[in-house]
Formats: structure tokens, C-alpha cells, sequence
């Protein structure tokens, strides 16, 4: 007779195999989560976290977990760089729920994004992981990628109307796909790159059909990426150094996690309350330019984040923030006004600053005669270059790519000297110097240019993608002999330019913003000549140049100002805040001696002493008592009398005639040298307390340096790869000495 096992005795033998299961999962990656962080930001953007709910107005570098959303209001943009080296951009007027970062065993690392439609453009690039999934809804359709390598998505529209056109760049690795459904699930199809489909609500995609080239071409130029490829990976380093994991390169095969109830357990604990989703919420811009988040739009659905988005609008009525969101404190020197309210951040007025500056100048040394031709200070990203008086040159901080030329790529927290021709003696003879992103360039007194460091978009200029540790001679046009006759040299994040004594303009490296001004996007591993205004001839009359992340400056020897490359903030000052693939004329501007580009703005000094700026000004980084980009020249009054001008990602510098020196714009890392805080953003120029006798400035990403007219070198601001030269990784609020080497 066959006896049955009891109802009870199978739930009991069923309940212990489950625990044994459990129990076998390694504690360590039973609910192993990573983070991310706030990569670049301009505008109003807003972050409510899921530990407590609040509305915290958002600031570079802020950490971000599971479960928190992020809402960029009118001009709001972000890019949120993850642990693993994923990356999203976000457009104004968007929503994002960041719903799982999680590492399984062995190190194979899940993203989840769900992330809500803007009104112009979104974009998301993403590195190796073949566990993402990432979607972007509308009230009409949802459209995705599954899978790697890089791709990006774009959807253009607004989220409440009933239709929504749906772009689809870039393509999914194995196993993965790029798809588009309508709202509901109607007719998920797999869209190739390229592809475009229109949604009507409640309708199944239309069939796919190819982007018109026009209109593509409009596409990829609004959808940049502003965080560097090397610092995503150096992100993804990180995490795989801090876990122990080691993660397979992109477009490795990832062999999933063995275990299903593991892999279930993982999957049920890595949901997040995001049903309740609010549709999208919008942002308008209050009195004086300042940003205050506005009222949602659509139904919230009782989500918790749709109520913290909800608290946000009331708050632009009139209400109050919680008091435990962080607020950006910005500080102007003109204590006749009232405080104000921006972006959620307190103005709060400064002691008379101008006094307390004249009276220190008045302690001054009398400076030397400022030195003639450009600074012998540079910076990049993250390192420093230092030319000397006899010609060579030294450098310290991060050094991975060779950036330093010592032959090594180990970072240096003192200086040490750049390297010959294949690392042989000492680079002499050099008389300018220039950092871009991750390489350096120097140009000798023979007219030739040399450059190292990282070479991956050919803005080393020598003809290949190889990184250098030591210097490289910068060849000649197609790659035949080398480039001769050049006067003036200056570096972006991922481009350089030259000029010749001709007057004429070259550039090589990454061009996919047209900042190499020949009328293509073609990145170009050797010189090209910069086209004349509409593609027209070429560029003539040229003395110098600057160069940003993503546009170039060049001056004219009768004093005007000419500009290409990305316009995104206005940083081209022709007026019209469209990018141009050829040089555009700076309105307005007559009379210059010098100029400077920052990430994304630019300054000029005229003649007579008085100080321009244009471009981005979210930190207040322009000097004009405002935080409105500005998309032509405008005058900063409240300075005069300057002499030399650098800018960084969203600060500026200005050396003036009695050596003293001037910072303004955001202060994240302490980059002003004023001893306030790191909170603190100054809307005009400010006094940097304790220098004297300067006679030379320069700038990078978020660190600030001067020369002294007794030769000593000082610097102040974000140090964490020793890019301040002092022997420690500590940021400094105030100016320190660099050590000797």
C-alpha cells in the first residue's frame, strides 16, 4: 500500500530545504547595494531620498542610494554617475527613480532605472553591465535598452500629451534589446539604432522608420555627456577595489549568479515603492532668475515620492522646505539688499569685502612686472603643470594616464620633472603650457608642440589613441612631418588647439561638439585648420586661444573674440545659444587682451582693465550678481583694472594690476580660497585673503593656483589625487605652498 507523507510533514520539510537554502547564500551579497553620485549639474535639480523623504536641493558630488528620485526643473540638468561606472543624463523637466543597484556573487553588478519624460531630450549611456535595464515613460509609450554595451535613448515630446515620438540611438549588447511599447504593454516591438516610432496613447507603436539625418544630427548634438569615459572607469575600479569582485571588462559574457534562490531573493529585495510614481514634475524660474521647484503636474498615485514632490510645489507657493534638507549657501558682497531665496539655497550678505581687500593690498609687496605671454600655470581635471624658468617643466597629482610625463602613472602629491623624448633626460626648452581633461601639451621655442597623458579621442595629435607617459611631437596635417610655427596652444577636456604664426588655427582630438571648429564631428587623430565664419576659408588673423570641455575661443589680433563647439549655456556669447560647427563672433566684445574658457562659460579682458564673462552661470561663476546663463557678454562691474584671467568647471580667477587675486562662482572643494565653507557660492568677485605680490594665475576642474613674485607657487581647492602638490590629499579652503620636489 503506498503511504502518503502528511500535508503538515511536507510544509515542515519544505520550510527547512528553504532555510537551507537561504542559509546558504553568503551573507555578504544577500542584499549587497552600491551608490552613486551627483557627476554634473546646471540649473535646478532635486533629490528626494527614500531614508527620509525630504527634498534636498542637489549639488555635484552629493551620494545618491536605491530608491531616491531625481527632478530637474526648467534648464535643469544632471548626470548621475554610478558606482559601477553606469551613467545617466537627465533633461530638464524630468523624473528619475534610481530602483536597483545591486552586486551579485561574483561581482556581476543589476541596474534598474525607470526615469520619467522631459520635455526636450533624455539620454543615458551606460558602461559593461548586462543586468541593466533602463526605461523612459511617458503618458503614451515606454521605450528601453536592455543589456551593453554603451547606448543612449532619446525621447522628445511632453509627457501628458497623447502622443510621444520615440528616437532610439545607440544598440544593446548580448542578451539585450532596444525596445518600444505603449503605454500598457500595447505592441512591445525591438527597435534597431537609428530608429524612430510615434505613440499614440493607448495605440501600439507605429512600424520604425529611420531618423531623418537632420534631425539626428539635432539629436546627438543636444544629448552630450559631460562626465569623462576615464572617470567612469576609475569609478568602477573603485567599487570592484572596495567589494574584492572582480568584474569582466564591457562586452564580456557575465555568467549569472548559480544559486535561483539567490537569485529570486535578490530580485524580490531589490523592488522599490516606485508604482505610485509621479508623472513628471516641472520647475519655473522666480524673480531674479532664481529656481524654486514648481507644482506636479498630473496625478500622483499614492506614492510616497509623489508626495515629497508635492511638498516641493507648495514650496514654491510660499511654504517651507525641512529643515534637515541641505541648502547651497550663496553669498553676495553688496549688503544694501535684502536676502533672498535661490534654488532652495540661502543668500546671505558678507562683511564689506572691498574695504578689507584695499587694506590688505595696502600691506602688499609691490608685485615684479606681471610676466609676458601666458601663465606658466596649468591645470587639467586633476593634475598640475608647472613651467619653469629655464624651460622645464613640472607637474603633480593624478597621473594615470601619463598626464604628468614622468614615465610612470603613478600619482604624485609633489612635483616631479616631465620626461625627454622617450623618457629619455628632461623636456627643455619649452616656453607655454597647457592641461586639457587627463593630457598636457607644451609648446617649445622652436614652434613645435609636444604633448602626453591620455590619448583616446587623438587629442595627443601624434596619430594614434595610445596613451603617453612621456612626451610625444604633435605631427604635421595627415599625419606628414610635424606641426611647425606655432605661437599659442591651448587644451579642452578631450581636444587641443593650436595657433601658427600665420594666423591660423589648429585642432585634433574629439570633435563630436564640432570644438575643433573644421565643420565636421569627426574626432582627428592630427591637425586640422579651423574653417573661416560659415565654413567659409579659413580662420586668419588669430593671436590666441582658450579652450573649454566642449567649445574653443580664439582672439583676433584687432581684439574681437571668436567662438565654436557647444553652446548649450550660451559659452559661443553670439547671442543664440546654438552650437556651431565653425567660428561665430562673440557679440559685442572689441578691445580684448585675453581670455579664458571654463567647462562652460568664458571671460575676456579688455584693454582698459574691465572684465567680461558669457556662458554658464549656475554657480554664479559669471561675477554678475545673478545665476542666469547668459548667452552674450555681459560687463562684471563689480571688478576692474585685471590683468590676467582662468576659469575652472564652474569658478573663475582674476589676477588684478596690484597682484592681489579675485575668485567667484561655486566653492564645492574650496576652490575660491576664502575660508567659508564648502556650501558657499559667491555671485561677484571676493577677495582671496593672505596672497600678495601675484603674478600668475591658473585653474583647474575645482582647484585654483597663483605664482608669487618671490617664485613660490600656491594652491588651494580639491585635492583628492594631490593635485594641489602639497604632500597630502587633504582639499584645502585656503591658499597652501606646493612642496618643493
Amino acid at each position: 500500500m503506498k503511504v502518503g507523507i502528511p500535508y503538515w510533514l511536507r510544509m515542515v520539510i519544505g520550510l527547512v530545504c528553504l532555510t537551507l537554502n537561504l542559509a546558504a547564500i553568503p551573507p555578504a551579497f544577500a542584499a549587497r547595494n552600491f551608490g552613486g553620485e551627483i557627476a554634473d549639474i546646471s540649473g535646478p535639480v532635486f533629490v528626494v531620498t527614500k531614508d527620509t523623504h525630504n527634498i534636498v536641493t542637489a549639488t555635484k558630488g552629493m551620494r545618491l542610494n536605491p530608491g531616491d528620485a531625481i527632478t530637474t526643473g526648467q534648464e535643469g540638468e544632471a548626470e548621475i554617475l554610478y558606482d559601477d561606472g553606469n551613467l545617466t543624463r537627465l533633461d530638464e523637466n524630468s523624473r528619475m527613480v534610481i530602483e536597483k543597484l545591486s552586486i551579485a556573487e561574483g561581482g556581476a553588478r543589476e541596474t534598474g532605472i525607470r526615469l520619467e519624460l522631459g520635455r526636450v531630450k533624455n539620454a543615458v549611456s551606460k558602461l559593461g553591465n548586462k543586468r541593466s535595464k533602463f526605461e523612459v515613460h511617458s503618458a503614451s509609450a515606454v521605450a528601453g535598452v536592455t543589456g551593453t554595451p554603451d547606448w543612449v535613448v532619446g525621447l522628445t515630446g511632453d509627457p501628458f500629451t497623447p502622443t510621444t515620438e520615440v528616437d532610439l540611438l545607440g544598440t544593446a549588447g548580448e542578451p539585450g534589446e532596444v525596445f518600444c511599447e505603449g503605454a500598457g504593454g500595447a505592441g512591445r516591438q525591438v527597435i534597431n539604432s537609428g530608429m524612430r516610432s510615434v505613440v499614440q496613447h493607448g495605440m501600439p507603436p507605429t512600424a520604425p522608420f529611420a531618423i531623418d539625418p537632420e534631425r539626428l544630427q539635432t539629436l546627438m548634438r543636444k544629448m552630450p555627456i559631460r562626465t569623462p569615459r576615464d572617470l567612469r572607469d576609475l569609478k568602477r575600479m573603485e567599487l570592484d577595489k572596495a567589494t574584492g569582485a572582480v568584474q569582466p571588462p564591457p562586452g564580456a559574457a557575465q555568467t549569472p549568479s548559480p544559486a535561483p534562490a539567490g537569485s529570486a531573493l535578490g530580485a524580490a529585495g531589490s523592488a522599490v515603492g516606485a508604482a505610485g510614481a509621479l508623472a513628471g514634475a516641472q520647475a519655473s524660474q522666480a524673480a531674479g532668475g532664481a529656481a524654486a521647484v514648481g507644482a506636479a503636474a498630473g496625478s500622483v498615485i499614492g506614492s510616497v515620492a509623489g508626495a515629497a514632490v508635492g511638498a516641493a510645489a507648495g514650496m514654491s507657493g510660499g511654504g517651507k522646505k525641512d529643515d534637515s534638507a541641505k541648502t547651497a549657501v550663496i553669498v553676495t558682497a553688496e549688503k544694501e539688499k535684502e536676502p533672498k531665496v535661490v534654488a532652495g539655497g540661502k543668500i546671505e550678505e558678507s562683511r564689506p569685502l572691498q574695504a578689507a581687500a584695499e587694506k590688505t593690498a595696502e600691506k602688499a609687496d609691490t608685485p615684479k612686472a606681471a610676466r609676458s605671454g601666458p601663465s606658466p600655470l596649468a591645470a587639467g581635471e586633476l593634475h598640475t603643470v608647472f613651467l619653469k624658468g629655464d624651460g622645464t617643466l613640472e607637474g603633480w597629482g593624478y597621473n594615470n594616464y601619463g598626464e604628468l610625463g614622468d614615465g610612470t602613472e603613478k600619482k604624485r602629491l609633489t612635483p616631479v620633472t616631465a620626461k625627454g623624448l622617450g623618457g629619455k633626460g628632461n623636456l627643455e626648452g619649452i616656453i607655454s603650457i597647457a592641461a586639457g581633461g587627463a593630457h598636457t601639451a607644451a609648446l617649445r621655442k622652436d614652434g613645435t608642440v609636444w604633448a602626453w597623458g591620455h590619448n583616446n579621442k587623438g587629442q595627443l595629435g601624434d596619430d594614434s589613441d595610445d596613451d603617453r607617459k612621456t612626451p610625444v611631437q604633435v605631427k604635421g596635417p595627415n599625419g606628414k612631418g610635424n606641426l611647425e610655427g606655432i605661437v599659442s596652444i591651448a587644451a579642452g577636456a578631450l581636444h587641443t588647439i593650436a595657433v601658427k604664426n600665420d594666423g591660423s588655427v589648429w585642432g585634433w582630438g574629439y570633435n563630436g561638439d564640432w570644438q575643433l571648429g573644421d565643420g565636421t564631428s569627426k574626432k582627428r587623430f592630427t591637425p586640422v585648420q579651423v574653417k573661416g565664419p560659415g565654413g567659409q576659408g579659413f580662420l586668419e588673423g588669430m593671436v590666441a586661444a582658450a579652450a573649454g570641455s566642449a567649445h574653443t575661443l580664439a582672439l583676433k589680433k584687432d581684439g574681437t573674440v571668436w567662438a565654436w563647439g557647444s553652446n548649450d549655456k550660451g559659452q559661443l556669447g553670439d547671442d543664440t545659444g546654438d552650437s556651431s560647427k565653425t567660428p561665430v563672433l562673440v557679440k559685442g566684445l572689441k578691445g580684448v587682451i585675453a581670455i579664458a574658457a571654463g567647462s562652460s562659460h568664458s571671460l575676456a579682458v579688455k584693454a582698459d582693465g574691465t572684465l567680461w564673462a558669457w556662458g554658464n552661470n549656475v554657480s554664479g561663476q559669471l561675477g554678475d550678481k545673478g545665476v542666469t546663463n547668459r548667452l552674450a557678454p555681459v560687463w562684471v562691474k563689480s571688478i576692474a583694472n585685471i590683468t590676467a584671467v582662468a576659469a575652472g568647471e564652474n569658478h573663475s580667477i582674476a589676477l588684478k594690476a596690484d597682484g592681489t587675486v579675485w575668485t567667484w562662482g561655486g566653492n564645492s572643494a574650496g576652490q575660491l580660497g576664502i575660508n567659508e565653507g564648502t556650501s558657499t557660492m559667491r555671485l561677484v568677485p571676493v577677495f582671496v585673503d593672505g596672497l600678495s605680490g601675484i603674478t600668475a594665475i591658473g585653474a583647474g576642474y575645482n582647484h585654483t593656483l597663483a605664482l608669487k613674485s618671490d617664485g613660490t607657487t600656491w594652491a588651494w581647492g580639491s585635492n583628492n589625487k594631490g593635485q594641489l602638490g602639497d604632500n597630502s590629499k587633504d582639499d584645502r579652503l585656503v591658499p597652501v605652498q606646493v612642496s618643493a620636489p
